[in-house]
């Protein structure tokens, strides 16, 4: 080539093109990983929030009866956005364990949250 002619061969041209398209396909499948991890993290505190709830929920109950703590059940529910809710009490000695559990679906199938607690009764 003569020092006059400048300038980029198809080769290089096409070579940056393979370079670039590697490096945007690769911004593509962290943008699409990313997305998942959101809507994962997203149905996990939803699930969590009403774990939560229920959890507050049966503290006052507890602590609404006199004598304390004789009116707590275990039971279902069902929450918007297809999400299952199951809770339990169990008894030991002057104790009552809550536990919490909400079944929330996610891509290829369903995940679960269990929270538990103690609490003392008079």
């Amino acid at each position: 080539m003569s020092a006059a002619r400048r300038g980029f061969t198809i080769i290089e041209v096409m070579v940056a093109v393979l370079v670039l398209s590697v490096g945007v396909i690769g911004l593509l499948k962290t943008s699409a990983g990313v997305s998942r991890m959101i809507n994962r993290g997203r149905g996990s505190s939803r699930a969590t929030q009403y774990a939560e709830q229920r959890l507050e929920t049966l503290r006052r109950q507890a602590y609404a009866t006199s004598p304390q703590c004789t009116s707590l059940a275990s039971g279902t529910a069902t929450q918007p956005g297809s999400l299952t809710e199951s809770w339990t009490v169990s008894t030991n000695g002057t104790t009552r364990t809550f536990s919490a559990s909400v079944t929330y679906p996610r891509a290829g199938g369903t995940s679960s949250v269990t929270i538990s607690t103690i609490i003392r009764c008079s």
